[in-house]
């Protein structure tokens, strides 16, 4: 994969993921930056694959838990019992991704624009790990006045 379709991808997933913080969540976009290293053992995350031809790439959205904890918050503000929590709370950050991945690939230019998505993948944080040791991450950071969203590219 050539480093321009990497920041490309990257840079659509970001300018995506601002846009659905600031003006569908109401939270004050503070900073977006490079990550250069990421802890994502506490942290919550959604993947999609963009395929096209012989080419994968993955596209990892993560939050850190206060963030996280106020958008489950506006997606759902009424009380919930526990096992509704627990399904609901692995749900929505593949959801999120989603929704952030499918926004952006409508935005793709016309040297990327016949990429297709994946459904959500489901990943455990540690395979995820596994993966960023073996392979370039290219990652941004999204800084919010809640919590911190990373974008990343591998």
């Amino acid at each position: 994969m050539s480093e321009n379709t990497e920041t490309s991808i990257i840079n659509y997933i970001a300018n995506t993921a601002e846009s659905f913080l600031r003006d569908d969540m109401n939270l004050e976009v503070l900073n977006t930056s490079e990550v250069i290293e990421c802890n994502i053992d506490e942290r919550y995350l959604g993947t999609v694959m963009f395929t096209k031809n012989d080419i994968n790439i993955l596209c990892i959205v993560s939050m850190d838990k206060p963030l996280f904890e106020r958008i489950f918050k506006i997606f759902f503000p009424e009380e919930l019992d526990s096992d509704e929590y627990e399904e609901l709370k692995n749900d929505l950050p593949n959801e999120i991704v989603n929704t952030i991945a499918g926004l952006s690939i409508s935005k793709f230019d016309d040297k990327h624009k016949d990429f297709e998505m994946s459904v959500p993948i489901s990943f455990k944080n540690s395979a995820i790990t596994k993966i960023k040791e073996k392979k370039d991450f290219k990652s941004l950071e999204i800084i919010t006045s809640e919590g911190s969203l990373i974008c990343a590219v591998v």
